[in-house]
């Protein structure tokens, strides 16, 4: 309870009116639900309800005090700036699982509905008492015609017409044996069973179409098309809030992310250069290792000529004085 009138009047509701710091609520504030500013918010619809989402990320929502002056301080920006934003585009990228998850169900339980409402195979004492009537009806027929040919008309339209009722027992008795427990349609909508073969079924259809599960998901299949015509097959994280916008020289407005885009650009550009610089190091010391070792080859070869020739040459003659 307290929570809720926290929500509603704000945590200084019990404090003096002169000692109440006075806060204007803006749409880019945190606690905003930007589901909703964008149109709909799909976690309040099913409260109570086998389909409920749990509590939304956002605490504030259409049922604040200030809400009427938070949307319509929304609603009053541009297109293109609502586009920065991000929030419709969030929204979609909300509800398109929630649709596809919803139509994966509905086609389950078409699938369900159909197998119950199919004619049941009939029990073989079941079996066996329909075609105990079919062979009746089959010997009076037989003994119609034979009468006829005696020519006993009366007793072959007897025969007749008591046949004809026996094979109408024997269908009426087929289509009650073979009859599903209930004949069930799905709605389209929100994918629940919808039962036909009671008396109260056009008013049970009634119920449904005012109940919270209809009404909520005929919102989102709304919602969910309204944005996917004005925006297309997918959506992304809506931008930082207005906080992390920033004016550049020009006066454009520059978001967060094209920021984050050009900062990660920069410092790629950085490590290229950095690795670049270490390859040039690199070589470097491998090029001076490599000469360095050529001349100690060579330093140890012509000293050991010189032990063998009585070192008529001196080293520091052939320059090895240099390194």
């Amino acid at each position: 309870m307290r929570a809720m009138l926290d929500q509603l009047m704000g945590k200084d509701r019990d404090m003096p009116l002169d000692q109440r710091v006075v806060k204007r609520k803006d749409f880019a504030d945190t606690d905003i639900c930007k589901h909703a500013l964008a149109g709909l918010c799909p976690f309040g619809l099913f409260a109570n309800t086998r389909s409920n989402m749990g509590p939304c990320e956002y605490e504030i929502h259409e049922d604040h005090i200030d809400w009427e002056a938070i949307k319509a301080e929304y609603d009053a920006l541009p297109e293109r700036e609502k586009d920065r934003y991000g929030y419709e585009r969030a929204l979609l990228r909300l509800l398109q699982p929630l649709v596809s998850e919803m139509d994966r169900k509905v086609q389950k339980a078409q699938e369900r509905a159909r197998l119950e409402s199919m004619p049941k195979p009939l029990k073989p004492e079941q079996q066996a008492e329909v075609d105990d009537l079919r062979a009746q009806a089959k010997e009076l027929t037989e003994r119609s015609e034979k009468l006829a040919e005696e020519g006993d008309v009366d007793g072959s339209l007897a025969a007749v017409t008591q046949a004809e009722r026996l094979r109408a027992d024997a269908d009426a008795m087929v289509k009650r044996y073979s009859a599903p427990d209930r004949f069930l349609e799905v709605c389209e909508v929100c994918g629940v069973f919808i039962q036909l073969d009671t008396r109260d079924a056009e008013a049970r259809r009634r119920d449904h179409i005012e109940g919270k599960q209809y009404q909520g998901w005929l919102a989102i299949r709304e919602k969910y098309k309204e944005l996917q015509a004005k925006h297309g097959g997918g959506g992304y994280p809506p931008v930082a809030p207005p906080a992390a916008f920033r004016e550049t020289e020009e006066g454009e407005v520059r978001d967060e992310a094209e920021e984050q885009d050009r900062r990660r650009h920069s410092r790629s550009r950085s490590r290229s250069r950095d690795r670049s610089r270490r390859y040039d190091d690199r070589d470097r010391r491998r090029y001076d290792d490599r000469d360095r070792r050529r001349y100690d080859d060579r330093y140890d070869r012509d000293r050991r000529r010189d032990d063998r020739y009585g070192g008529s040459h001196s080293r520091r003659d052939r320059g090895y004085d240099r390194y």
